[in-house]
């Protein structure tokens, strides 16, 4: 079909300009057009492709929806017809293409391998000769279709493929997966899009000219300017209708209206149709109308004999080819279904409905006209068949809404079994697919409803899941408490392993959000359950966890020793699984009792033992904590180097890449790379709230407040600390990573005279003193002496600095020995000690140096 386009230059230059480079440089691309209905998205898309040297392959999503990924498998199938694309059923899109026979029954397909062999595809048929794919009506496209074309965006940059996706702009509302894609492609820099406009008075003139075969004169023109405001598909119907009703005669200035036989000029494009339907036989109407409900494309089973046999011979309906038929554009369709009294659209879904069962057609469309059809127990029945067709292709998104809106049409208090089977597989395609709202939504009915079975594994089960989606939101306290119901239901259902493993769960959360000792209360039931269970492997995990938690709330050496035990046993008997997890725990307990040459060494070798026994996540966590202690001890840039290499790992987990974001940026902070920083910081932040991890949670909103402090950002810095000290106040006193981060509250509270956040500060760092720990001990004397300082005791102030330093003088902390020696000079300054305070501000301003710490040299 050749169209005359009208007032596109500028669109069509562009299209034109990317289907040469496609066709010449072999590099293709995905390309969005939008724009309201009627407004020639397609006739531009085709007009492009028509005058340049690719070959044009079409395909649409419909209004009511077929199979899922429609759109894609009818591409694959022109190339399949064109001898451009070979496939068998060992291809992942024998799940797709049911002629391929069936899928090999041992193969088990996913989301990616399917998209992956989507765009295999693609290539193959593109390397044939140059392509332009068109996707119309994207809008109505299922969410598997438009989470492939996403996939296809980038790798179409490497084929001769130009990839044209058409959808309405006025038909997408909030939430619409479209619009997801396109944040996304605008998020990888992909997003190409072409907005396709009204047409100006000007234009709208021309296309009138084009369509009447002669000029329209003034007064015409603009009377259908003001009433289409330059649409163009409204300004051809008006044309035809004109036309057809011979409501036009030559004036002097060109063609107008003639007053004795014209029609109103239609004020909408509903209006525009029912003039030209309107000199149309009963027969030939009601033809049109069952086409209506039937959709924009339809064929003679969905139809019936009779209404096929009465269509239009043209204007309104074109062939498809095979059998199928299509109105000529869907606004056409649209305004032939508002003209259906509400009552016989009901009977006339229901017709069509009954049509398609007989036929076998996709079980959403027959769903669909049930609903339409008001048969909510008909419609429930097909959708669930419908999310099972798309669980069974991996369209779990598409999957999930089907069996979500079946349940919006179950009738309460029935089918109880049903309904829960539902639930079940609808947060398993939540699981998959997402939205993880959903799946919690899903699995806690689920749940209400398990409550009184007897199959309590068949619970304990859910529980866990429910567990898992509740971590993927960040609900971490809900998580850990439905963790301790599921280990209880499946201790209740016989099964202690799998209660261990849900205490051995809980317990790690809890370590990890310090709350010691509610995990070591669950980690000495769970090590009962794998002792009754035969788990040796569990028993090992469960010991090398306790000692670390030991180790963490003070236990010292005892909590080391008992990793030690965990780690040894592991590796005598070959369980290199426990023994990597158990390494990474002792390295973890060297770093937390302060050993920290040791707690270097071991992290090395943990990382590289996890890496040797496929452990590659674990491998990037060691690596991770060990910047901890590189950024303590002053090596700064092995840190960051160490820091970029998790961040770029692919197995890294987001444990890993909290604390690389937050150290990274915490050393960008420290050398003065303010806006670096910032973006380091809040990744940080975001993720270590997201998974409850609570030391980088209290690390990262410290230098952030740090970050404040130095922009005179003072109001919230004051917030930000205050965040921190609440933070730590839920822990059960989380001491290693708190000390420095409230040392340096302390010194900004005495600086900003903020006695409520000095106090606070002071209070936690003389309650994590309490235990033996030099650097508490050291941390609470410079807490103190800043207090003293605001009380105006300068002398006093200046012995408490001093017995800090005396401290600090044998811990390998560089940073921290120098922000206490330059409040410890401002102390002396006090006390007219001029002397000693310059030989403090010397020492600190050289240490700075030496660590690259302009900002603080600088002050």
């Amino acid at each position: 079909m050749t169209f005359q386009l009208i007032g596109r230059e500028s669109e069509l230059g562009r299209l034109t300009a990317l289907a040469d480079k496609a066709v010449n440089g072999g590099t293709g691309s995905l390309v969005l057009i939008g724009g309201e209905a009627g407004a020639g998205k397609t006739a531009l898309a085709w007009t492009a492709l028509e005058s340049s040297a690719l070959e044009r392959l079409n395909a649409a999503a419909t209004e009511t929806p077929g199979l899922e990924y429609a759109p894609i498998t009818a591409l694959l199938r022109a190339g399949i017809r064109k001898g451009y694309l070979k496939l068998d059923d060992r291809s992942p899109l024998a799940a797709l293409l049911p002629e391929l026979g069936a899928p090999a029954a041992e193969r088990a397909w996913d989301q990616q391998l399917i998209r992956e062999a989507i765009g295999t595809a693609f290539g193959e048929i593109s390397a044939s000769r140059p392509l332009g794919l068109v996707v119309d009506d994207c809008q109505w496209a299922d969410s598997a279709t438009l989470d492939a074309l996403g996939f296809l965006a980038d790798l179409v940059s490497r084929m001769p493929l130009l990839l044209i996706a058409c959808y309405r702009s006025d038909d997408i509302p909030r939430g619409h997966q479209l619009r997801r894609l396109r944040s996304d492609l605008r998020r990888k820099g992909l997003l190409v899009e072409i907005a396709v406009e009204a047409l100006d008075a000007e234009n709208t003139a021309r296309l009138l000219e084009a369509r009447l075969g002669a000029k329209p004169g003034p007064a015409l023109a603009e009377d259908i300017f003001s009433r289409t405001e330059g649409l163009p598909f409204f300004v051809e119907e008006i044309a035809a209708a004109l036309t057809e009703s011979g409501s036009l005669r030559e004036g002097s200035g060109g063609l107008e209206l003639d007053t004795d036989v014209a029609l109103p000029l239609p004020e909408s494009v509903r209006d525009a149709v029912f003039q030209r339907v309107g000199r149309l036989t009963h027969e030939q109407h009601d033809a049109l109308a069952m086409a209506a409900v039937a959709g924009r494309d339809f064929d003679l089973a969905t139809i019936g004999e009779a209404a096929f046999a009465s269509l239009p011979a043209a204007g309104m309906v074109v062939g498809q080819g095979a059998g199928r038929f299509a109105f000529r554009h869907s606004l056409i369709r649209d305004a032939l279904y508002d003209m259906i009294p509400w009552a016989r659209r009901r009977a006339m879904h229901r017709a069509v409905a009954k049509r398609l069962e007989a036929t076998s057609a996709p079980p959403h469309a027959i769903a669909t006209h049930w609903m339409a059809a008001g048969d909510s127990t008909a419609a429930r029945t097909w959708l669930i068949s419908a999310a099972r067709a798309s669980h069974a292709v991996c369209a779990y998104k598409d999957a999930a809404a089907q069996l979500s809106r079946a349940l919006d049409l179950w009738p309460a208090d029935t089918d109880i079994d049903g309904r829960l089977e539902v639930l079940e597989l609808l947060a398993r395609c939540a699981e998959l697919g997402g939205p993880t709202t959903l799946a919690v939504r899903a699995l806690t009915e689920a749940i209400e409803l398990l409550e009184t079975s007897a199959d309590r594994r068949r619970y304990a089960e859910a529980q866990r899941r429910l567990a898992a989606s509740l971590e993927l939101q960040g609900a971490w306290d809900r998580a850990v408490t439905v963790r301790q119901m599921a280990a209880a239901a499946f201790a209740a259902a016989g099964d202690p392993a799998q209660a261990a493993v849900e205490r051995l769960a809980a317990a790690a959360r809890l370590r990890s959000a310090a709350s010691f000792k509610a995990a070591l209360e669950l980690i000495a039931v769970g090590k009962g359950e794998a002792e009754a269970a035969g788990r040796k492997d569990l028993e090992l995990r469960l010991l090398a966890l306790e000692g670390n938690v030991m180790a963490r709330s003070g236990g010292g050496q005892a909590g080391v020793s008992v990793v030690r035990t965990a780690l040894a046993d592991a590796l005598g008997q070959d369980d290199f699984a426990t023994a990597a997890e158990a390494y990474q725990r002792l390295a973890d307990s060297l770093e937390h009792v302060g050993d920290y040459r040791a707690a270097r060494a071991a992290y090395v070798e943990a990382a590289d033992f996890c890496r040797s026994n496929g452990a590659e996540s674990m491998g990037d966590v060691c690596l991770a904590c060990l910047t901890m202690v590189l950024r303590q001890a002053g090596d700064w840039d092995h840190a960051s180097d160490l820091c970029q290499e998790v961040l770029n790992s692919p197995s890294s987990n987001l444990h890993a890449q909290a604390v690389a974001h937050g150290v990274l940026g915490s050393i960008m902070s420290h050398r003065g790379r303010l806006q670096q920083a910032r973006s380091e910081l809040h990744n940080s932040n975001v993720l270590a709230r997201r998974i409850g991890l609570a030391a980088m949670e209290i690390d990262s909103e410290t230098h952030l407040a740090r970050l404040a402090a130095a922009g005179g950002r003072l109001d919230e810095a004051r917030e930000r600390c205050l965040r921190v000290i609440r933070r730590w106040e839920r822990t059960d006193c989380e001491r290693h990573y708190s000390i420095t981060n409230l040392r340096w509250i302390a010194s900004f509270a005495a600086e900003a005279a903020d006695i409520e956040i000095l106090r606070a500060a002071t209070a936690a760092l003389t309650t994590i003193g309490s235990q033996p720990d030099e650097e508490a001990h050291a941390a609470a004397n410079h807490a103190l002496a800043e207090g003293l300082m605001t009380e105006g005791d300068a002398a006093a102030a200046v012995a408490r600095f001093e017995q800090a330093l005396t401290i600090f003088a044998d811990l390998e902390f560089p940073l921290d020995r120098a922000e206490v020696e330059r409040r410890a000079a401002a102390a002396y300054v006090l006390t007219g000690d001029r002397h000693t305070a310059v030989a403090r501000y010397r020492s600190a301003y050289r240490a700075a140096i030496r660590l690259g710490a302009r900002p603080l040299a600088n002050r």
